[in-house]
């Protein structure tokens, strides 16, 4: 199971991603672990009242989820079997990721260097890709 989060250059919203990522990782991990899935329910009820939304987008959106995994439990027990990768894809704009110094956010650098620590100790597949400017 790949986890498509993406970011446009590395700025303030990159610990908002960041964040994502890691509640993501952690409901992973407590379903694993401690049998936990409150919040993955909540997630699939959550995207299931979607489908009553006025936003074509989104309930286009829902209704593919909804037809991947019809039931609460389809979608719970993937996500107990698969094992995930989180990719993490942002647009370089002038940022090198090897050169920490082109990245002029420090709040920014904390969030990506706790989300690798954190995927780390998840044992979670986290892949950082940088994408073409178009």
């Amino acid at each position: 199971m790949e986890r498509y989060f993406n970011e446009d250059g590395l700025a303030g919203d990159t610990r908002i991603l960041c964040a994502q990522i890691l509640i993501a990782m952690q409901a992973i991990q407590n379903v694993k672990t401690h049998a936990d899935t409150f919040f993955l329910e909540k997630y699939y009820e959550s995207i299931f009242n979607k489908l009553s939304t006025d936003s074509e987008q989104l309930k286009k959106s829902a209704e593919k989820f909804i037809n991947e995994f019809p039931t609460k439990d389809e979608f719970v027990s993937w996500i107990i079997k698969s094992s995930p990768t989180f990719i993490f894809a942002f647009r370089p704009n002038n940022h090198d990721i090897y050169e920490p110094k082109t990245i002029s956010s420090t709040p920014a650098k904390i969030a990506m260097l706790n989300m690798v620590r954190e995927a780390k100790l998840y044992d979670i597949d986290l892949k950082i890709v940088a994408i073409e400017n178009s």
